[in-house]
């Protein structure tokens, strides 16, 4: 199972950055090259860091909400913004009643779920049936399908907001 991030092209949304720079006076090829190094690592510890928090938030709040069915064992979660989303590609199989959840922090907007199959016939779309979270289905024959997620936009904040989404599946045993 992959999860796919697709950032949109949205020219209302202004991503703010941090930038680190080593500047030292004289600057060696060496200490240059600790610092790259430095900055790196803060880069990378940062990044761990987020994503370690997402799949806490999978799961403490997420979890709970497969209720009686059992979850798969995987932990999809990624950092969106508002008007940001993602695509998780994942097979389903015969036979099986699953669980589909869907959720985010409470800061985020609603957040619209489509699931369609690879010749992009829409199955389920949550704007349907009031955001819902959850969406439980039985599969007829295996097939792989499209989980898309997107975090619709808050027209009224001043301010985009972004968090934690995650998604699991469960099975009914």
């Amino acid at each position: 199972m992959s999860l796919k991030y697709m950032p949109l092209n949205n020219p209302s949304t202004t991503a703010k950055t941090s930038v680190f720079t080593c500047r030292t006076l004289p600057m060696t090829q060496h200490s240059a090259g600790i610092c790259s190094l430095f900055v790196l690592f803060f880069l990378l510890l940062s990044s761990m860091q987020g994503h370690a928090q997402c799949i806490g938030f999978a799961k403490n709040i997420a979890r709970p909400l497969l209720g009686d069915f059992v979850h798969d064992g995987n932990y999809s979660a990624t950092i969106l913004g508002e008007g940001e989303s993602a695509e998780l590609y994942k097979t389903f199989f015969e036979g099986v009643e699953y669980r589909l959840v869907v959720a985010g922090v409470n800061t985020l907007p609603q957040i619209r779920i489509t699931v369609t199959d690879m010749h992009k016939m829409v199955l389920f779309d949550n704007a349907h049936h009031n955001f819902s979270q959850k969406w439980d289905f039985y599969m007829q024959t295996t097939q792989k399908l499209v989980v898309k997620i997107k975090v619709l936009e808050n027209d009224d904040a001043e301010t985009n907001t972004g968090g934690c989404v995650a998604i699991l599946f469960g099975v009914k045993e």
